[in-house]
């Protein structure tokens, strides 16, 4: 009786399946590839957004100073104003303020750009770290339950073991096969 009730407590926490040690370790190996993706992939956004970066700087020195440059020059007609008095204080004046308020508008342009290469940079970091977030604990989950199922294994072959029982002659999938119409046939009792 005692030998009865120790294999439907094996049949019940352990079934019959079986899983080799290595899906254990292969499991904590692909945590350690997920790790290592994540930071791989946070590289690569870092690179992208240091071109980004780049590009308004090349974009900002070879397009827009030129062309806010070339305006200003037009519509204040700066060149009349500054070749005319090249000598004089005014002319110097004219010049350090048009470089001020030159120096302003370059700043608030080039802010403006960054602005929104923070923003791309701040949205993507977002989604990668949750992406990899959900990843990891998937993969959490999934490790803690292969350990969990593997010490539940070892733990039936050890009392096998020591019942001089071998696994293979027991009727695990006969017993499983009936349990399950059992509770087919519960189920269908309780929905009439």
């Amino acid at each position: 009786m005692k030998k009865l009730i120790i294999i439907f407590a094996l049949i019940f926490t352990t079934g019959c399946a079986s899983i080799p040690k290595e899906a254990t370790s292969l499991s904590i190996e692909i945590g350690s590839m997920i790790n290592s993706s994540k930071k791989t992939h946070l590289s690569l956004l870092d690179e992208y957004i240091k071109i980004r970066r780049e590009r308004i700087d090349d974009y900002m020195h070879n397009v827009w100073i030129p062309w806010y440059i070339q305006d200003f020059v037009k519509q204040v007609d700066l060149n009349d104003e500054i070749c005319e008095n090249i000598e004089s204080l005014e002319s110097a004046m004219v010049l350090r303020d048009f470089t001020e308020q030159a120096s302003l508008e370059v700043a608030e342009k080039r802010l403006e750009l960054n602005e929104a290469v923070d923003e791309i940079d701040r949205t993507l970091r977002k989604k990668i770290k949750s992406h990899y977030s959900y990843l990891a604990r998937a993969n959490r989950t999934l490790t803690s339950n292969l350990k969990s199922f593997q010490k539940n294994q070892d733990f039936r072959d050890e009392i096998l073991k020591q019942l001089k029982m071998e696994p293979e002659k027991l009727p695990f999938k006969k017993i499983s096969k009936k349990l399950d119409k059992l509770m087919e046939l519960k189920n269908d009792n309780k929905k009439k």
